[in-house]
C-alpha cells in the first residue's frame, strides 16, 4: 500500500534535478506527445519548459518536492493566477522563451491548446484560488503514494482559508486521482487539432 512520504519546499540547489524530473514524468504524457511529436528532441524541448514553469511557480507561488526531487508539485498563489504580462517580464520572460524555442509548428499548436487552457481557467475560476499549474512523479517512482503527498500542503492552506484550488488535466487517469482529493470536474472538452479529450477540475474548501 502507497506510503505517505515526507515533502518540503523546493531548495535552490534542487532546481535542476525538479526539472529533469518533470520532464521524465511527462516524456510520453498524450498532450505533450501530441503538441511535441517528434520524440527526439521532445525530451529537450520540455526541460527548458519545465525549467521556466519552475522559475515561475517559485516566484509566484510555493513548489514541494520529496528529499530526493522523485516528484514536484508547482502552485501558484490566489491572486497571481492569471501570469500578466508583468509577472512574465518579472521572471525574464523563461515561459514565452521556452515555447518559442519549440519548432514553428509545434509551437502553434502549443500557443492555440495553451491559450483554450487559460481561456478556460479565467472563466472558470474567478475567485481567489491555488493553481495547480504541474504535479510529476518520476516514472519509477509512480503509484507509492508521492503525487497524493505532495499535495497535501497546499490543499490544508485551501481549507485553512476557505479558498477553491484548480486544475486541467488531460489524463482520464488523473481525474481519478484527483477526484480521489475531492476535485470535480467543471468543464470537459476536446483539445483542437486532436481527439484529447481535456478536464478542468476544481476542488472546494469544506462548509
Amino acid at each position: 500500500m502507497p506510503q505517505r512520504v515526507q515533502v518540503a519546499e523546493l531548495r535552490p540547489e534542487q532546481f535542476r534535478a525538479a526539472a529533469e524530473t518533470l520532464t521524465r514524468a511527462f516524456l510520453d504524457d498524450p498532450l505533450w506527445t501530441f503538441l511535441l511529436p517528434d520524440a527526439e528532441t521532445r525530451a529537450e524541448n520540455l526541460r527548458r519548459l519545465w525549467a521556466s514553469v519552475l522559475r515561475f511557480s517559485r516566484v509566484y507561488g510555493v513548489i514541494y518536492t520529496t528529499p530526493g526531487t522523485q516528484g514536484v508539485a508547482c502552485w501558484i498563489a490566489p491572486g497571481k493566477t492569471q501570469m500578466s504580462l508583468w509577472q512574465q517580464v518579472r521572471t525574464g520572460m523563461a515561459l514565452p522563451r521556452a515555447l518559442m524555442s519549440f519548432p514553428r509548428d509545434d509551437r502553434r499548436r502549443a500557443m492555440t491548446v495553451l491559450q483554450l487552457i487559460d481561456r478556460s481557467h479565467r472563466e472558470l475560476a474567478r475567485e481567489p484560488h491555488w493553481y495547480l499549474l504541474a504535479l510529476g512523479v518520476a516514472p519509477e517512482f509512480q503509484r507509492q503514494g508521492i503525487g497524493g503527498s505532495l499535495l497535501e500542503p497546499v490543499l490544508r492552506k485551501a481549507n485553512q482559508h476557505g479558498l477553491l484550488c484548480y486544475l486541467d488535466t488531460e489524463s482520464e487517469a488523473n481525474v481519478a486521482f484527483y477526484a480521489k482529493r475531492e476535485f470535480e470536474v467543471v468543464h470537459e472538452g476536446i483539445l483542437p487539432g486532436s481527439a484529447l479529450r481535456m478536464w478542468l477540475m476544481i476542488r472546494r474548501p469544506p462548509r
